[in-house]
């Protein structure tokens, strides 16, 4: 009999097969045993290749052991699989299955070699073939960016499915996701750095099955991820399909798109398209149930009942309907913690210092779609004992359109040449400074993003008045402010009082050249004589062409320019305030310095730090991207912009929270994108984060800037040590330190 080397292995270990794992056996042939597998996926193929390929270099034979139904389940690479392996069917006639697989004629050579370089190209071969032949290259096509993403080796912006969404025939493509399952589904259209606008989403959606769309969005809406968005999609389909939809959704489902919702609009657009049965069922729901906002939501259904539904006195005998007490009593938050949960299978380390805490976690986190390692080190201390500083580097002084004209091309930078723009490493400067607690701090003016801003025609006129590594968000040190709130963004504040508290933020009035501008409007055409209006980049990049207007665009303490009749130039990280030209004309000047209203509720704000997303606040979750001004643009064009994709996206973050009176800092180590698989920790969305947070008891809490930037320093016993592990990437190497612009610093008070 011969030896089998892999007997019964389970398809989720065929990674650990590597060149040393084959060395280890004396065997020339190598049999693997999938027999008891039902389902290989495409990446299991690839990695049944590359194993082929490992034994053809030391000269083994592959010997691969299936079930009928394993391959069947793939639907599609069968011949190449059998060219290479000598393959057992388990208690199968292999004729058989050949005879079956004739009307299978999949042509994958049809896709080019460079597929990933040359989408339309794809599209094209895509677009000439068959509708199942459409379907299966597009599956192909899916399966392969997951291959890469579950390997980390695709870099942001770089992916596929998007443009195959955005660019392929409607018709065709409603047949290949209608073929898919629910849950890739979603992935397909929600997975990717790259927005997929709403609307396109919702045509698409409008030619689906109204079954499959219901079990759909019933999904979308679980966790916290999608339940804003999936709200936005179905307020923008054909009516009689929403209404269908709407009045199929549990009850559980349509409320968490409510509490999510962006705007009213959403919320009567959804409300209108519901039966008086549904509305009725919604009113049990709410009156039986533990809802956040009940009064709210009852005020909504009784405006619809009375003014859209005619006379509804809601007895309940007028419908033949009966409440569905699954749901009864049930919290509305507590379905979030159903797709979160420690395994209680971790180490949990902590370490007494002197003066604070410093506590490690790695722990198995299941999750929506399975299972995962993280590592998080946290910081706790008393708030009273320690002196909080927003810092920021004093050495930002080379200008962007410079900065641009000289790297344009470059993929990375040296060591030298982030000090020589200003940037620091963390542990370096807490060390200079002498600092017990540091965590890296805002979002900042990054050229890795603008650089393919550049190759997108992105015109440099945006950066003007710009530096690199400028903070994007507030930030306040010692009473000056340094960076102006120009969006409404999570924000960590000390006031005179030396009261610390998180919230969000944003400017609302400036005072120039002895003028008080207190704006009434944000980001609108629609202006009226006497408005003061502020625009941000949420708006455009433009503002409205308007002769009768006067245009201040400021960057930090200073207008940079001053224009009239409208279509001012929005400056990255700075502002336009439009104002009556009949009024105001001739006042104000190019550098005047522009003077911000630095209080919060009434406090003059000593030192703050704004980043975001806010996480947490009176102790359950509260992400609101739209709230804070995240646009849904490519942050290829604008690295601010953090796209909505980010949701979903794992990755090394930062984060500060209170509990009581302790300050509690943390950090999710994680990955780079593109550099392979990380060892241990996987990283966090901002919504596994948020619901991280709320579990460790925080009442409040908000993201810091992430990624590379993430990385924690303490002093203990005199050493200035970095508690996470760095991402690396194509700046800096694995486990080192990003070069930073801002940081969060606490110091032991004398």
């Amino acid at each position: 009999m011969k030896e089998q080397i892999l007997n019964k292995l389970p398809v989720y270990k065929l990674d650990y097969i590597d060149s040393e794992y084959l060395s280890s056996h004396e065997s020339d042939h190598v049999y693997i045993d999938l027999s008891d597998t039902d389902l290989l996926e495409v990446e299991d193929l690839l990695t049944l290749n590359n194993i082929y390929s490992l034994c053809t270099e030391m000269n083994k034979q592959a010997h691969l052991i299936v079930n009928k139904k394993s391959i069947l389940s793939t639907q599609l690479d069968f011949e190449r699989l059998h060219r290479k392996f000598n393959i057992t069917y388990q208690g199968e006639d292999l004729s058989e299955f050949e005879q079956e697989s004739e009307s299978v004629d999949i042509e994958l050579s049809n896709i080019p070699q460079d597929w990933r370089d040359d989408v339309d190209q794809v599209i094209e071969k895509i677009e000439a073939s068959t509708y199942e032949n459409a379907l299966f290259m597009f599956k192909w096509i899916i399966n392969n960016e997951k291959f890469l993403y579950s390997q980390n080796l695709i870099s942001p912006y770089m992916d596929i499915i998007p443009k195959l969404i955005m660019k392929s025939d409607e018709r065709k493509l409603v047949f290949i996701i209608e073929s898919l399952p629910v849950g890739q589904i979603i992935k397909l259209f929600f997975d990717d750095y790259t927005i997929i606008p709403d609307q396109k989403i919702a045509r698409l959606f409008d030619k689906m099955d109204d079954e499959l769309l219901v079990k759909l969005f019933q999904k979308m809406t679980l966790g916290v991820d999608l339940p804003s968005r999936s709200g936005e999609i179905l307020s923008l389909m054909g009516s009689k399909l929403k209404a269908k939809v709407i009045n199929q959704l549990s009850c559980i489902s349509i409320l968490k798109m409510f509490k999510f919702a962006n705007n009213v609009r959403v919320i009567d657009a959804l409300i209108l398209c519901m039966s008086k049965k549904k509305v009725f069922e919604l009113f049990k729901f709410i009156d039986q149930s533990d809802v956040e906002n009940k009064d709210d939501m009852k005020f909504y259904l009784d405006y619809v009942s009375i003014h859209d539904l005619g006379c509804f006195s809601g007895k309940e005998d007028e419908f033949d309907f009966e409440p569905n007490n699954v749901w009864v009593n049930l919290n509305i938050n507590s379905f979030d913690k159903l797709f979160f949960v420690f395994s209680g299978q971790g180490n949990n380390d902590a370490n007494f210092c002197d003066h604070f805490t410093v506590r490690k976690i790695q722990e198995n986190i299941d999750y929506a779609y399975g299972r995962k390692r993280v590592d998080v080190h946290l910081v706790e201390f008393d708030k009273s004992r320690f002196k909080a500083e927003c810092y920021k580097s004093e050495a930002l002084n080379t200008n962007y359109q410079q900065f641009l004209s000289s790297y344009s091309g470059c993929d990375s930078l040296s060591k030298n040449d982030f000090k020589n723009l200003g940037l620091f490493q963390l542990q370096t400067k807490a060390q200079e400074r002498n600092i017990d607690i540091a965590i890296n701090g805002n979002f900042y003016f990054d050229y890795g993003h603008h650089l393919y801003g550049q190759k997108l025609g992105l015109p440099l006129e945006h950066s003007q008045g710009l530096n690199f590594g400028d903070p994007v968000g507030l930030l306040i040190n010692n009473y000056k402010t340094l960076s102006p709130a120009i969006y409404n963004r999570a924000t960590f504040l000390v006031t005179e009082d030396e009261d610390i508290t998180i919230d969000r933020v944003k400017e609302s009035e400036i005072t120039v050249s002895g003028e008080h501008l207190i704006w009434n409007k944000e980001n609108t055409q629609d202006v009226s004589l006497d408005d003061v209006v502020f625009y941000n980049n949420i708006f455009g990049f433009k503002t409205p062409i308007n002769p009768g207007r006067l245009e201040l665009i400021i960057t930090k303490d200073k207008i940079l320019k001053v224009k009239e009749g409208g279509g001012a130039l929005i400056p990255f990280t700075g502002f336009v305030v439009s104002i009556d030209k009949s009024k105001y004309k001739g006042k104000f000047r190019q550098d005047d310095l522009v003077v911000y209203n630095n209080y919060y509720k009434s406090k003059k704000i000593k030192e703050a730090i704004g980043c975001g997303p806010l996480l947490v606040q009176n102790g359950e979750i509260e992400i609101n991207f739209n709230k804070e001004d995240f646009g849904k643009q490519d942050s290829s064009v604008m690295s601010f912009f953090l796209p909505r994709q980010f949701e979903k996206y794992e990755a090394a973050r930062s984060f500060i929270g209170l509990r009581g009176d302790k300050v509690v800092i943390g950090a999710v180590s994680g990955c780079s994108y593109g550099t392979g698989l990380q060892e241990t920790s996987t990283g966090m969305t901002f919504s596994e984060l948020a619901m991280f947070c709320r579990d460790i008891g925080l009442e409040t809490a908000m993201g810091l800037d992430g990624g590379g930037s993430s990385s924690i320093v303490t002093k203990q016993e005199g050493d200035f040590k970095i508690l996470n592990t760095p991402t690396g990437g194509k700046d800096v190497p694995r486990g080192t330190e990003r070069f930073i612009s801002t940081s969060l610093m606490f110091q032991l008070k004398e």
